[in-house]
């Protein structure tokens, strides 16, 4: 128990970082683990100025499969950037 509160911490401490690459790395932890507590963040990547954060949000979002994602998934349908990303994020809840 006390491992799974150290890594939650780093991972909350990751998220919270000034460095991109630091959020990003969090980002991809969420998404591998499929992390459903952790939809918050998520969310609020979906709005950073910085597109890579906001891919790797949205990829995190397909694998993590929380339907919460769903109306900013299909918000992104417009976004030709994102709009794959977007698509293949939903495809993966609809298999759920």
């Amino acid at each position: 128990v006390e491992a799974n509160v150290i890594a939650g911490q780093k991972l909350i401490s990751l998220l919270n970082s000034q460095d991109v690459h630091e959020k990003i790395t969090a980002i991809e932890i969420i998404g591998k683990l499929r992390i459903k507590n952790y939809y918050s963040p998520i969310i609020e990547f979906f709005e950073h100025p910085n597109l890579e954060l906001t891919k790797k949000a949205i990829e995190a979002a397909g694998k993590i499969r929380n339907s919460r994602f769903i109306p900013y998934l299909i918000n992104f349908l417009d976004h030709g950037f994102l709009q794959s990303k977007a698509i293949s994020a939903l495809n993966a809840k609809l298999r759920s």
